[in-house]
């Protein structure tokens, strides 16, 4: 008898372990945008974006109304093939503190669809699910600022600009000392950029990809210029591929340069 009690006792404790986890994230979220307010919430997310052919990014965000009580998150991307997202593309993981309890990353789509992204906890445990439909930018007739309107453009490296402010023997490899060193970043396109802003993203290559994040750099321009430059400082040797949009999430151009130590 005690054996049968115990036994009761024990798949009784797992059920209430397993109602608490399950609780922990029945009111999470996933949404889709491609601006965040001050306090990093989605400034008017939505559920249709537009892409160029190269592919543009938008925020993932995941919330939760506690901590999300994990290390890192799961994020599995699938495609909708038939009825079903039944195509997988891939799996993605985002290290986060585990007192958080929303985060956000941007995630790069390159072919038109309906996907569904599900967010998952270290241990597997299932979060939210979000349902995204991504179209290209061939299909926004409102859309003026196209892929076509930077078909000129360019990123350019350099150490020097000549007196018209344009790069002075551009170059593809950099070197650096033990600090760090800053090189310039030009970016000209063959009319006005008609953006208040640009939006740079830099990657490191790490294994065969440009995989490993660096960070996101904003600068604010005057909408009529047709080019401009900022000088980027890098701490570390290797391979970055520099790629910048304009504020509102249109590809312009991508850049790439090696660096080096001296």
């Amino acid at each position: 008898m005690k054996k049968i009690i115990l036994l009761i006792t024990l798949c009784a404790f797992n059920t209430v372990l397993f109602a608490q986890r399950d609780n922990l994230y029945s009111n999470a979220k996933v949404k889709f945008c491609t601006e965040l307010d001050d306090d990093q919430y989605p400034d008017d997310p939505g559920s249709v974006f537009y892409i160029s052919s190269s592919g543009s990014w938008i925020y993932v965000w995941i919330g939760n109304d506690r901590s999300l009580s994990t290390s890192q998150l799961i994020v599995d991307i699938y495609r909708r093939k038939g009825s079903d997202y039944t195509e997988f593309v891939e799996t993605k993981y985002y290290d986060i503190t585990p007192s958080w309890s929303d985060t956000h990353f941007k995630y790069t789509f390159y072919t038109p669809g309906d996907y569904k992204i599900s967010v998952y906890s270290k241990d597997k445990s299932w979060i939210s699910s979000g349902y995204v439909t991504i179209k290209s930018n061939s299909d926004n007739s409102s859309s003026s600022n196209n892929t076509d309107y930077f078909a000129n453009s360019k990123v350019k490296f350099c150490t020097e600009l000549d007196s018209n402010q344009y790069p002075d023997d551009p170059g593809s490899v950099f070197y650096i000392g033990s600090g760090g060193s800053w090189v310039y970043i030009w970016v000209g396109n063959d009319k006005s950029f008609s953006t208040s802003q640009l939006v740079v993203d830099i990657y490191r290559k790490k294994g065969g990809d440009y995989s490993e994040f660096v960070e996101t750099k904003y600068y604010d321009i005057t909408p009529s210029w047709s080019d401009t430059h900022f000088k980027y400082t890098f701490y570390k040797a290797g391979d970055y591929k520099v790629s910048v949009y304009n504020k509102d999430n249109k590809w312009i151009n991508t850049g790439y340069v090696t660096i080096k130590y001296q």
